[in-house]
């Protein structure tokens, strides 16, 4: 008698590799060259996608879509249906893409090759940035020394002289709130009470205000000498930049910048 697995017929392997095939795009026909990881871009900007044919096929158009998530998705259209233009190998092709109002540092762009027959894709090598404009000069400030966390807000020119706002929270960043249609990455708290209701207050300076021409401008966080209790060292602080039009509606959004307190 032999054990082990029960044979399985040579239509059924084949059947079942062939639905393998094509129930999903395949990669490696098609090239993805930019954005290809590691960038970083604001809300509004344009971005040019870049991607090239590696093998010719009978290609009927182009879809383009982006993930916030890495590459497990979910997968958004960005443009869906492109003109087949050049199809022959090495042929260059490019799609000009304004960045969405997202916050997100783990996007990636995937390109398909639509053709009569099986799809073909590719996608970003490595995660990039969209909204990734608020910086933190330190990691840390120390409540018995005190010290100040130089933040630099650049969203671009393209959202330049808008207002903008920054909140702090010391409860975390998940769930955060939705406001506008935009997740604000901090949750509600006194504090992130506070710096709503009495900007440009201590311990916030320039909290409040209208971007420059080239759509920045420096916020500053500062402890006094044990004006904290020392038993909040171990404490992670966070902030974040909301962008305001001249109607009050939230259109932009940063990612939250950590402040732990030290001892």
């Amino acid at each position: 008698m032999k054990h082990g697995l029960p044979a399985v017929s040579r239509p059924f392997v084949l059947a079942a590799a062939l639905a393998l095939l094509t129930a999903a795009p395949l990669r490696a026909h098609v090239a993805l060259d930019s954005p290809n990881g590691g960038e970083s871009f604001g809300p509004g900007e344009a971005i040019t996608i870049q991607w090239h044919v590696l093998i010719q096929h009978n290609t009927i158009g182009w879809n383009l879509e982006y993930s916030t998530n890495g590459d497990s998705g979910p997968w958004l259209p960005i443009a869906m249906g492109l003109p087949a233009g050049d199809i022959t190998a090495g042929a260059m092709h490019s799609y000009v893409w304004i960045a969405p109002f997202v916050s997100s540092g783990n996007v990636r762009v995937r390109v398909t090759q639509d053709n009569t027959a099986s799809d073909y894709t590719d996608l970003s090598n490595a995660d990039f940035g969209i909204g990734e404009q608020l910086a933190g000069d330190v990691p840390s400030i120390s409540v018995s020394a005190g010290g100040t966390q130089t933040l630099s807000l650049d969203v671009g020119p393209n959202l330049a002289f808008s207002l903008y706002i920054v909140a702090g929270t010391i409860s975390g960043t998940s769930p955060g709130v939705l406001h506008d249609g935009l997740v604000v990455p901090l949750n509600v708290d006194f504090y992130f009470q506070q710096t709503l209701d009495f900007p440009n207050q201590h311990p916030l300076g320039n909290s409040l205000g209208v971007l420059d021409p080239g759509g920045t401008a420096t916020i500053t966080v500062t402890l006094f000498p044990g004006e904290i209790p020392g038993v909040a060292a171990g404490i992670v602080c966070h902030h974040a930049a909301g962008i305001l039009d001249p109607g009050g509606t939230l259109v932009a959004v940063t990612r939250p910048v950590p402040l732990l307190l030290a001892p």
